[in-house]
């Protein structure tokens, strides 16, 4: 190979390279991978798995530091810290999904409908960006104080919270595909708008949506935990890792660091994991595109 045909091909193998490292499984991956599984599996089993009760009191043991019988010491109540951070995913990570999939859904369907069909469900959609422009903590926090602090209405306050982004990618989605050639193909074969937009241009949209999945788990835990944390959320002594930061921080000045930095960790630990696999699907699905 000569010089000059060297150099021409060096941009192909930079490309290729390029892909083979965006296809690639890092060690990091695999860590947030790992983690984002052990959360979900701690979400359907915690309760198993924690050597006490989520709600156990231990009396005359309150804020015990770390030890062979509470491995993550005692809260101010007396209660396991350990067991509690284990058993919270049923909660925090539970909401993250299942809201999560509320706000995909709902969202997903008004932004489809409104960019191929248009109709009112465009006015849905200025609505939502209209929702955008709060901030969101302060908004969740609304919404709460008015239907109740239950788990049904937080799970729901975060769909709420949510869709407008997924209805937003939708709707763009929806515009850039009903413009192409295959679309327009099955305009054309008499296909009902319903048929195209369900067959044809849901599938085609559903990358984006894919990308930000994880992404929006990881920040509906976080919002979860920060309604808990202001004391708009789950409330004490519901094992939950926002209340409990809340709870612990009230005795880190003292010395009693445990009860609040355990619980930070599964939760920052969470958020991660879920954030990570999400930049994980992004850069393969880019190389795939």
């Amino acid at each position: 190979m000569t010089a000059a045909n060297g150099l021409r091909s060096l941009p192909g193998r930079l490309k290729r390279g390029s892909a083979r490292a965006a296809m690639s499984t890092s060690w990091s991956d695999r860590v947030a991978m790992a983690i984002a599984l052990l959360m979900v599996f701690l979400a359907l089993f915690g309760g198993a798995v924690a050597p006490h009760g989520g709600e156990q009191i231990f009396s005359g043991k309150e804020l015990q530091p770390p030890s062979s019988d509470h491995w993550f010491g005692t809260d101010q109540n007396g209660m396991d810290v350990f067991s509690r951070a284990v058993v919270a995913p049923r909660y925090d990570v539970s909401i993250g999904l299942v809201g999560t999939a509320i706000a995909v859904v709902t969202g997903v369907v008004i932004g489809l409908v409104a960019g191929y069909l248009g109709g009112i469900a465009i006015l849905l959609i200025r609505t939502s960006d209209m929702f955008q422009a709060f901030p969101v903590l302060i908004l969740a926090m609304a919404v709460v104080a008015f239907l109740g602090q239950s788990i049904v209405n937080i799970i729901l306050v975060v769909g709420f919270i949510n869709a407008p982004l997924y209805a937003r990618i939708a709707y763009t989605q929806a515009i850039r595909l009903r413009k192409r050639e295959f679309i327009q193909s099955a305009v054309v074969s008499g296909l009902s708008p319903s048929r195209i937009l369900w067959r044809h241009i849901l599938p085609n949209s559903l990358g984006p949506v894919v990308v930000q999945l994880s992404v929006t788990v990881g920040w509906t835990i976080l919002l979860t935990a920060g309604l808990s944390f202001v004391g708009a959320g789950l409330r004490p002594p519901t094992p939950e890792w926002g209340s409990m930061i809340a709870v612990g921080a009230n005795n880190m000045v003292t010395g009693q660091w445990w009860a609040a930095v355990f619980p930070g960790l599964f939760l920052a630990m969470a958020i991660y994991s879920f954030a990570a696999v999400g930049d994980y699907v992004s850069r393969r699905l880019t190389v795939a595109a």
